[in-house]
């Protein structure tokens, strides 16, 4: 950031959103509407039962970042991956811009093993400076083959060098 008043990409987005679905959300949900959590939450009613949404069961969330990353994040793969078997999930894919996930994945599947936890791996620059063959071929051979998913560059791409950083790939 370059002074006070600069706000980067993702909180500007973040925050973009967070406005247009208060103000969407006023204007349609009538006042006396129940908004139902992402992730389900304890009801003091009836004990330890969790509420959820009906339309989160089943669901494959195919891009999650969690920590641990270079970045903070809201929170670890485990907490995400126990509160998505809670609400209802099928599976669960996490990506880190700088790191496999796919290691991670099978010691979540040990802990929770009624769950499917994949990880994937990302082609940015911390696995060289292009695209590594190699890595790849290890990540969907690790023990449990738990890669299922690699991305190309992202952040360390030609095109966002040059366009946001300012700098040669």
């Amino acid at each position: 950031m370059k002074n006070k008043q600069d706000i980067s990409r993702r909180n500007f987005i973040r925050n973009s959103m967070m406005a247009g679905g208060a103000v969407l959300f006023s204007s349609v949900l009538p006042a006396n509407a129940v908004i139902k959590p992402f992730f389900p939450i304890k009801n003091a009613e009836s004990g330890n039962q969790t509420v959820t949404d009906e339309l989160l069961i089943g669901v494959c969330d195919i891009h999650l970042h969690a920590a641990p990353d270079s970045k903070s994040r809201l929170g670890n793969e485990l907490e995400f991956a126990r509160s998505a078997r809670d609400a209802g999930y099928k599976s669960m894919l996490f990506k880190s811009n700088d790191f496999s996930c796919h290691d991670r994945a099978y010691l979540i599947r040990q802990e929770l093993p009624d769950f499917e936890v994949f990880g994937s791996l990302c082609m940015n620059r911390v696995h060289g400076d292009k695209v590594n063959v190699f890595a790849a071929e290890k990540a969907v051979n690790t023990t449990g083959n738990l890669c299922r998913c690699i991305w190309m560059p992202t952040q360390d791409a030609v095109y966002q060098n040059l366009r946001y950083h300012n700098r040669k790939g």
